[in-house]
């Protein structure tokens, strides 16, 4: 169950495949454990910091780096409303990715949500 309404922050959202290369950006300060990061392309989005492996020239992804994905990952945000019903599946860094009645996918914050 929707507690609180939420609207995707960014679109289009970047997926990406497990070994693709990505460049690295800032951390998320209001959630932790995700990492802005860029395509080839230039298109952006927030990858879960753990699904990236070290930057080429040393340490754990971060900032200003290049890593590679340890898996498939889909950046898209579900826009929800309150009282609205959603069949949540992945729990990730405080998201979940949930399914409306319509079928549409994405993630959406956990405190926005309640098991009914």
């Amino acid at each position: 169950m929707v507690i609180r309404s939420w609207e995707r922050s960014y679109s289009p959202a970047l997926s990406v495949k497990k070994g693709e290369q990505v460049e690295t950006g800032v951390r998320d300060e209001a959630w932790p454990g995700w990492i802005w990061c860029r395509n080839d392309s230039g298109l952006g989005g927030w990858l879960p910091e753990e699904l990236l492996s070290s930057n080429e020239g040393g340490g754990k992804a971060e900032g200003g780096g290049i890593a590679k994905t340890l898996e498939a990952f889909d950046t898209g945000e579900l826009t929800v409303l309150a009282g609205q019903t959603v069949e949540g599946n992945k729990h990730r860094n405080g998201w979940d990715w949930c399914r409306n009645d319509s079928g549409q996918e994405g993630w959406v914050p956990s405190d926005c949500l309640k098991l009914a």
